[in-house]
């Protein structure tokens, strides 16, 4: 370590805000809407940092949380395992995304099911 002379300043930091939009502008990042139902957003807890949650906001018996993503991808297949109880506000393409993914399921699916009770 060297003496420089100079004094630190701890308030030199951007805010959360200000590193958000830099990224945004640097990476190409898009904000994504999603509500929970409120019972149910306790259980995103711990992935919603996985898909770049910024913050949320609750109101009523609901949570939005917003995030800022590269992967529209990633962050569409996340809210299918939620169910009914969480409804994507936007953007479209997650919508859009979602959709895909349903008709592949469904797709997958339609075969003659067989009750595990016969495996």
């Amino acid at each position: 370590l060297t003496e420089t002379g100079e004094t630190f300043s701890g308030q030199n930091r951007l805010s959360l805000q200000t590193y958000l939009d830099r990224l945004q502008q640097m990476e190409s990042l898009q904000e994504v809407i999603v509500w929970f139902d409120k019972c149910t957003a306790r259980f995103a807890e711990g992935q919603r940092y996985w898909f770049g949650f910024v913050d949320e906001e609750e109101r009523n018996d609901r949570v939005r949380m917003r995030f800022l993503t590269q992967s529209i991808d990633g962050v569409s297949r996340w809210p299918l395992m939620y169910g009914d109880s969480v409804t994507v506000e936007s953007p479209d393409a997650v919508l859009v995304q979602i959709r895909m993914y349903i008709e592949e399921l469904q797709a997958h699916y339609s075969c003659e099911i067989v009750p595990i009770s016969l495996i």
